[in-house]
């Protein structure tokens, strides 16, 4: 289910400080998205229809050196319903432009 998105036009950023930087600034401006959720199959919904529930989505972004990390959070009607973390390194990535 895609419950959000967003386009990111911008320079290219020409070093990997530039770039983690972008990113980070990236996900604390797109980071924080409401949306409904349906309780009966958990689809999209507008929220005040019926059966419909407010999710809330949170991502962070953080990193040191090359290692990066985005954390991922979901509330459904102020119900935690657990955090995601993905851990990777940026060489995996692009192996060509990361010393």
């Amino acid at each position: 289910m895609t419950i959000a998105g967003a386009t990111a036009y911008a320079q290219q950023p020409s070093s990997l400080k530039d770039t983690l930087q972008w990113m980070h600034n990236f996900a604390a401006d797109n980071g924080s998205q409401y949306t409904g959720q349906k309780n009966t199959d958990n689809g999209p919904c507008e929220l005040s229809t019926p059966n419909c529930e407010q999710r809330h989505d949170v991502s962070t972004f953080d990193s040191q050196g090359c290692s990066a990390t985005i954390t991922w959070s979901v509330t459904l009607n102020l119900k935690d319903l657990g955090t995601h973390t993905y851990r990777f390194s940026l060489k995996d990535l692009d192996p060509k432009s990361v010393a």
